[in-house]
């Protein structure tokens, strides 16, 4: 698996139209997880949670990717 593969791969007359990637998918999912949760008790910098986010999605597609490469 890599995170650069289209998630939603779309094939056309002139071949695969990609959208957003799977790194981009799963690093918006997490974000929108992780902000749904945000207490209003404090600041809490964007770049943090975009930060976090990206991690969360880069570790999934390296656990995806050993799952799929151990078979």
């Amino acid at each position: 698996m890599d995170g650069n593969d289209a998630a939603y791969p779309l094939m056309g007359k002139l071949g695969a139209a990609a959208g957003l990637t799977k790194r981009e998918l799963f690093a918006a999912m997490a974000l929108q997880g992780m902000l749904a949760e945000q207490k209003e008790d404090g600041p809490n910098p964007v770049s943090l949670d975009v930060a976090c986010a990206i991690e969360y999605a880069d570790e999934l597609i390296r656990q995806l990717s050993t799952e799929v490469q151990g078979e």
